[in-house]
């Protein structure tokens, strides 16, 4: 997922009443959620293996 995926999504409008299809805008809302999730995951780990980087090369050259 792109943020021009979320930005360019469309979704369908209802006959019955003014709005949006609930499904269709439910079903995008948990895909974004995964996706946040994920990469705030992998953003953690990251800073998690930076630090730990930096602590070895710290401790190597000290």
């Amino acid at each position: 997922m792109t943020p021009e995926a979320v930005r360019n999504t469309k979704f369908v409008t209802t006959r019955l009443r003014p709005g949006y299809w609930e499904e269709q805008v439910d079903a995008f809302l948990d895909h974004v959620e995964i996706e946040v999730e994920t990469l705030t995951r992998e953003r953690d780990e990251a800073r998690e293996e930076n630090a730990r980087l930096r602590a070895e090369l710290d401790r190597r050259t000290a």
